[in-house]
């Protein structure tokens, strides 16, 4: 994948190199692995012809900023109570310690700055990122709601007066301390026996009392219960920051609808989830020995792909027997990806096109490329892959134009040499 000369636009192209085997495993890459082994190595994989950071740069939703800004704000609350010696949200100290802070809006505020400065060095925000910051921006009120809801769920240990945020957070061992009593933020859990790793959102030691609790922002998913009880695993091994073995005693889902208790597992319970992890571990390993490794089209998660632009497999089934869902329709308005190849100039900002992977059209059928904020080189024959465009039919009488129409959020990808990467990405169809 290359930067393209002119704005707007990319080259579809392999990694410069593949990416090694995560080391140790995490509960993301576990599940990344077994969902797609293709998408994880396409997605992890060296690009230094784009940026200087790791993989492929990511491409963050109004919802992952969002998530991102709530979890920062929640940390810093958990500091403030901790200084002032709080043992919840609503004890009556709670107001004065976020007061000292400027209150809870503006910590808030400022947790939108940092993510949107973080956002800033990603390429792939170079035309969506003032109106992803408009959105997540204008969404303050209902944050600050989120949080406040998160937090009230929270019970800290009694006699706090710090809490630690990141304790152990890096994985060098000088670094790296038995957890004392109190709340610690975004812990980082390492089992070097089992080989993983995981970062749990809020652990809590009160005397010899572990509590683990994850903070979500979303919907509820199945998953979840796996990876807290997975963290219950991790701290039970980690003999670093847990150097006695005790068991976690409490194992709390805390969403904005309210919390879930998962029970503790016991030792034998713990062993069955070590060995249950293992096995999963080398499974997925085995899947990614062939570099690249296939791919697995799921019609719920290629959709959601943010490397999908460089898998063939996703852009041949797209023609061929739609494994992959259709378009989404957001407030009415149809968003589809499609490949097309552009057959002239219609005007400045459109071009004639005819559609050559698409479930939303049909293979040679005509179409009106545009676009109105962007400056873009297309010429004839060229191959583009368009992600998220606005598809618009119109009908009169027994005629019909199909627009394609290029948005803020959509992202396009020249295909230089699609036989450079086709023939060497094999796809896995799951079994019907």
């Amino acid at each position: 994948m290359t930067r393209a000369d002119v704005g707007g636009m990319w080259s579809v192209g392999l990694p410069a190199s593949w990416p090694r085997a995560p080391a140790p495993m995490s509960f993301t890459a576990l599940q990344l692995l077994e969902r797609c082994p293709l998408q994880w190595a396409l997605t992890n994989g060296s690009y230094p012809q784009i940026w200087t950071d790791k993989g492929y740069p990511t491409k963050p939703s109004v919802a992952m900023l969002q998530g991102q800004v709530v979890h920062s704000a929640i940390a810093v609350v958990l500091r403030c109570l901790a200084h002032a010696g709080c043992q919840s949200s609503t004890d009556r100290c709670a107001a004065e310690a976020l007061r000292k802070q400027g209150g809870l809006a503006l910590i808030v505020e400022d947790c939108v700055d940092s993510a949107i400065r973080q956002a800033c060095g990603n390429p792939r925000l170079e035309f969506s990122l003032t109106a992803l910051e408009n959105r997540v921006r204008g969404n303050a009120g209902s944050l600050r709601e989120r949080v406040q809801l998160l937090l009230s769920q929270v019970d800290l240990p009694r006699g706090i007066r710090t809490a630690n945020s990141r304790r152990g957070g890096t994985l060098h061992p000088r670094s790296r301390r038995p957890l004392t009593q109190g709340a610690h933020s975004d812990v980082v859990l390492l089992a070097p026996d089992l080989a993983w790793k995981g970062i749990a959102d809020l652990i809590a030691i009160d005397g010899t009392r572990c509590a683990i609790a994850e903070f979500k922002t979303g919907k509820r998913q199945e998953n979840h219960e796996l990876q807290i009880l997975l963290y219950s695993l991790l701290w039970f091994h980690d003999r670093v920051l847990n150097p006695a073995g005790e068991p976690a005693r409490k194992l709390t889902l805390l969403y904005a609808d309210g919390a879930v208790n998962v029970t503790p597992p016991d030792p034998g319970e713990l062993a069955s989830l070590a060995t249950e992890l293992l096995a999963r571990s080398r499974r997925v390993l085995g899947s990614i020995q062939p570099q690249p490794p296939s791919s697995r089209l799921e019609p719920d998660s290629c959709r959601l792909c943010g490397v999908r632009q460089l898998c063939e497999s996703y852009w041949d089934s797209l023609e061929q027997d739609g494994t992959v869902s259709p378009s989404d329709e957001v407030h009415g308005r149809r968003y589809v990806d499609a490949e097309v190849r552009i057959l002239g100039n219609a005007g400045p900002t459109s071009w004639f096109a005819e559609a050559s992977n698409s479930q939303d059209l049909l293979r040679g059928a005509r179409l009106l490329l545009e676009c109105t904020d962007r400056r873009m080189a297309l010429e004839p024959k060229d191959v583009v892959r368009v992600l998220n465009g606005e598809l618009r039919i119109h009908t009169h009488q027994d005629a019909v134009a199909s627009i394609l129409v290029i948005g803020v959020f959509t992202e396009l990808f020249k295909v230089d040499s699609r036989s450079h990467t086709r023939s060497k990405m094999a796809p896995h169809r799951p079994a019907s």
